[in-house]
Formats: structure tokens, C-alpha cells, sequence
């Protein structure tokens, strides 16, 4: 009897320890914004709530300008055309195929997102 009582109670310690460093991360995550990413903003965005922009970019829509913006890009740097040394840098990063794909329509993920934040 005492030893499964020994055994809850360190399965009790160790349940708030494995909540205790979840809190940290999601704090850090705040506080920190790695990335450039702001985890606040980000998080409405993702959910599709309230979606709502401060700059209204010809090609880009509301959703993607508020992506932007969670990641740290202000829309009002975003090109409205591509220049070659745009288009080459892009190319050099996400490779030609995938580029076309996003020229078609296709969006950009956040990770291509921060890549390409190079070439602005």
C-alpha cells in the first residue's frame, strides 16, 4: 500500500511538472516572439476569426495580409510587382516549381513565409 502511494505521488509531481513547462513555453512563446512571429496574432489568423488588416495590398488578401503581419512583415513592404532579382531570389530559396505554384494561386506556408522575408 505505501509503495503505490509513492508511485501516485510521483505521478502527481510529475503531471505538474509536465503542465508546469507547457505554461513556460506558451509564456515564452508570447513574450519572446522567435521568429519575428507574434503568436497573439498569429493564432486568429490560423482560426479564421476576426481577420483584419491595417493596409489593404492590391494582390494580397486580408487573411494573407494579417499573416504577414503576425510573422512580422508589414504588407505595405510586399512588392506589387516582381522584379527578376525578386523572382531569383525566391527561386533560390523555394526552387522554381515551387514558385510557379504560388504564382498560380497556390499560398505560402509560414515557413516559406519567414524564408523568403530575405528577399524583401
Amino acid at each position: 500500500m505505501k509503495f503505490i502511494k509513492s508511485i501516485l505521488k510521483f505521478f502527481f509531481f510529475l503531471i505538474l511538472a509536465v503542465i508546469f513547462v507547457i505554461v513556460l513555453l506558451a509564456v515564452a512563446l508570447v513574450i519572446i516572439k522567435p521568429y519575428g512571429i507574434d503568436v497573439i496574432k498569429i493564432i486568429p489568423v490560423l482560426l479564421n476569426k476576426n481577420i483584419e488588416s491595417s493596409y489593404d495590398h492590391p494582390y494580397l488578401t486580408t487573411k494573407q495580409e494579417a499573416l504577414l503581419e503576425s510573422a512580422g512583415i508589414n504588407p505595405k513592404n510586399i512588392p506589387t510587382e516582381v522584379t527578376p532579382e525578386l523572382q531569383s531570389c525566391a527561386e533560390s530559396i523555394l526552387g522554381k516549381q515551387r514558385v510557379k505554384e504560388i504564382e498560380q494561386g497556390s499560398e505560402p506556408t509560414i515557413n516559406e513565409i519567414l524564408q523568403l522575408k530575405s528577399c524583401l
